[in-house]
């Protein structure tokens, strides 16, 4: 019954581990180091990770890494430094075997490889300090500074590139009882000063300016013994460029000439007029003061044509009766002939832009068609009625 249980638990060890190991693949080696490099999966068969030969693999995260190509030797690792920096020594370099099976002659070919090398014909020999030198001035003219020594590395000579152990200079402290001075350095600027000025002129030649101070107080440099001045200036200035252009006011340009009479009888009216453009106004600046246009009358010594014909208008309303009382009472109304004007245009515009309404006098001279013998004026009278009676 054991012998049964025995052979039992022996086949079960031999099936379990029969069943193939996953491996993690990489898709590149690198065969100088023997590293395998760019994991591409972690669980994957050997079989499936082989089915590309440039890919290599681990058995797990410890393990070496193996080549799924087939077995070939590595190229030549570069030469290992030589065993002694003197003198005659030896350097080394390797080679592996990597991939499925093993290399061609593997029992017979060298895997490491042995060169004889020199790197320095003779080895150093160190050197020996001299005594140390005196020491130099102190470093300054006052106050607190430094001194040096130095000693030389001949005693003896150190040979084949050999030196001294240790420094050939040494630097102690020193002070100079003498006071030293103090030099002045500037405070932080103040803050800029107001504009002298509220506006700039627009051709750039007067822009106001502002100001800021500082003082050589940072500090002050010391009477005795005199300490430098601060350099540079403890004022600057800048221009206020961001101002308005000042106001330019408006100022007459010469008067043109006088106009034409503009009738051919009796009397008219010519004019003359001048522009605000020497300089017009700009920026807010005043108009020029005063008109543009001058007038003054003209006659042309000719007699006007008479007008021509005219027109009777609507009859006025009836005006009140007078007297006010009794039979006498009168009512009137009229119409006055009216002159037919020409189809004038009744607003001009002046060459300053200025609307102006035309103005017409004179008497015109006109004619109706008489209403009876009446040609100018026509009146009609007529009693009032129901006119209360006087008061005696």
């Amino acid at each position: 019954m054991k012998e049964g249980l025995l052979c039992a638990v022996s086949l079960l060890l031999l099936v379990r581990f029969s069943v193939p190991q996953n491996v993690i693949c990489y898709e590149h080696i690198d065969k100088n180091k023997g590293e395998c490099m760019g994991i591409l999966a972690d669980d994957v068969s050997e079989e499936d990770c082989c089915l590309n030969i440039n890919y290599g693999f681990k058995r797990d995260h410890t393990g070496s890494c193996e080549a799924c190509h087939v077995a070939e030797w590595s190229e030549w690792t570069p030469w290992f430094p030589c065993t002694v920096p003197c003198l005659e020594g030896v350097k080394q370099r390797r080679r592996a075997c990597y991939g499925k099976g093993e290399c061609p002659d593997a029992s017979k070919t060298e895997t490491i490889q042995t060169a004889p090398c020199i790197e320095k014909t003779c080895c150093p020999v160190s050197g020996g300090w001299s005594v140390w030198l005196g020491w130099s001035a102190c470093s300054v003219t006052c106050g607190k500074g430094s001194k040096t020594r130095k000693r030389i590395c001949n005693n003896p000579l150190p040979a084949c590139d050999g030196s001294c152990e240790g420094s050939g200079t040494d630097v102690d402290q020193c002070e100079v009882t003498t006071q030293c001075p103090t030099h002045g350095n500037w405070d932080s600027w103040q803050s800029w000063g107001q504009c002298f000025g509220t506006c700039k002129d627009e051709a750039g030649h007067q822009v106001p300016i502002q100001t800021r101070q500082r003082t050589c107080s940072n500090p002050p440099p010391s009477v005795n013994p005199p300490g430098n001045p601060c350099v540079g200036p403890a004022e600057e200035q800048r221009q206020c460029s961001w101002l308005p252009f000042c106001p330019v006011n408006g100022n007459w340009g010469p008067w043109g000439a006088w106009s034409d009479c503009p009738v051919t009888c009796g009397v008219g009216r010519q004019t003359r007029n001048r522009e605000c453009n020497n300089p017009a106004p700009r920026h807010n600046g005043q108009p020029c003061p005063g008109s543009s246009i001058l007038y003054k009358s003209c006659t042309v010594k000719t007699n006007c044509p008479v007008s021509g014909n005219g027109i009777w208008p609507e009859w006025s309303t009836w005006s009140n009766c007078y007297p006010h009382c009794g039979s006498n009472a009168k009512k009137r109304r009229t119409k006055i002939c009216q002159p037919i004007y020409p189809n004038y245009t009744l607003i001009i515009q002046t060459p300053t832009k200025k609307n102006e309404t035309v103005v017409f006098w004179g008497t015109p001279r006109q004619f109706c068609a008489p209403i009876g013998s009446v040609k100018y004026k026509f009146e009609e009278e007529l009693s009032c009625l129901n006119v209360p009676d006087c008061e005696d």
